[in-house]
């Protein structure tokens, strides 16, 4: 009977193990012309400078070299934004890791993770990049839940954009369909484009009943090896 009891607590620990994933837009990452399976890249319209509304997001069109002289090329674009708002698997000017966010107008780059279901614990932050001066860019970052909660905001501009990073730790509840948006846009009409490498990771917390029954799977192996 302890022999079924320790082999059934194991099975459950493995499975509630199995769904321990951590999510990462750089790791995740994969080079055209395949997608990851969790992670969007693309964008949304602001609806106006200087408010906080985005419309629909719209998915970009992968691409491996938006231009060519570019190292690490690997790219989406947003359709019908005359390439000008893009997500980049590494920022090409600044040598940041990526992804490097960039828009221009009201347009706002977009990466945006589906997660499995569960409480994650999310550690994001963004840094100015390109080659706008610091007095130049004027750029508002988000993480927005399911397209319209926003979580936090944060802004990009002056003597420190391009060498202090903003950020957040946050832990948050998501159910099946549940989504986060990393947003890097303009907020001043007539500024330079937004652009910001993210760094983000989103790693998933194990449920109290996971962990109780870790513990008395290890419990009862250390009783069978004593026996």
């Amino acid at each position: 009977m302890k022999k079924l009891l320790v082999s059934i607590l194991l099975v459950a620990c493995s499975a509630g193990m199995a769904l321990a994933t951590d999510y990462n837009p750089l790791t995740d990452w994969t080079i055209y012309p395949d997608d990851p399976a969790a992670w969007d890249f693309g964008g949304r319209n602001r609806t106006a400078y200087g408010v906080d509304e985005f419309g629909d997001f719209v998915a970009g069109v992968h691409n491996p070299a938006l231009w060519t002289a570019a190292p690490d090329g690997d790219a989406y674009v947003v359709p019908n934004t005359a390439d000008t708002c893009s997500i980049w698997w590494k920022d090409p000017w600044r040598g940041q890791p990526g992804p490097n966010l960039m828009a221009w107008t009201t347009w706002a780059a977009t990466a945006r993770v589906t997660p499995e279901a569960g409480v994650y614990n999310v550690d994001f932050s963004f840094i100015g990049t390109g080659y706008a001066a610091p007095d130049a860019q004027h750029t508002k970052v988000y993480v927005i839940k399911n397209g319209s909660e926003i979580l936090w905001q944060g802004l990009i501009e002056g003597p420190d954009a391009y060498t202090v990073p903003v950020g957040d730790s946050l832990t948050k509840s998501f159910a099946a369909g549940d989504y986060l948006d990393f947003v890097s846009s303009n907020y001043v009409d007539g500024g330079a484009e937004s652009r910001a490498s993210l760094t983000a990771n989103l790693v998933l917390v194990p449920e109290p009943v996971t962990m109780l029954l870790l513990g008395l799977g290890g419990l009862g192996l250390i009783r069978r090896r004593r026996a």
